[in-house]
């Protein structure tokens, strides 16, 4: 017999999950109320134009949008300007912008379908004279209603 008992092995606690779910969701919510998510809204009514074989573009952080109403006024990020002011609100964004998205700079015009080609050659002007060269046109899916019977 030996001078000593051996005791049993003492069994791990398991770890107790029960407070798991609410952690999580806590933290999602933090990060849902944390994070900034940028939304582009028109305070200008502006009917899109419709077309066909459209192309998405990505959504980046180096994108502007302009909405172009039909009555030649043009809206960027709730301020309203002339589209002779385009050129100098590019500019002062891109001032704050990195110089990695910089070079990715994008202009996104949102057009209402009655606006004046005047203005959007003024805008283009102005883009191309700052050296923003891309340059992307928003327009809504038109229904090919006609063109299905067509392939049938």
């Amino acid at each position: 017999m030996s001078l000593f008992r051996r005791r049993p092995q003492a069994e791990m606690p398991m770890l107790n999950t029960a407070a798991l779910p609410d952690l999580i969701f806590t933290v999602l919510f933090f990060f849902m109320f944390v994070t900034h998510m940028r939304v582009v809204d028109a305070n200008a009514d502006v009917k899109m134009p419709k077309g066909h074989d459209l192309e998405k573009v990505s959504r980046r952080s180096s994108t502007i949008t302009l909405f172009v109403t039909a009555d030649g006024r043009v809206m960027a990020d709730g301020k309203v300007m002339k589209a002779d002011d385009v050129a100098d609100y590019i500019v002062a964004e891109r001032r704050k912008m990195s110089p990695e998205t910089v070079r990715d700079i994008m202009v996104n015009i949102k057009a209402d379908k009655d606006a004046k080609m005047n203005t959007l050659n003024s805008i283009r002007s102005q883009l191309r004279n700052i050296n923003v060269l891309n340059v992307s046109y928003s327009a809504t899916e038109e229904k090919a209603a006609g063109m299905a019977n067509e392939r049938k």
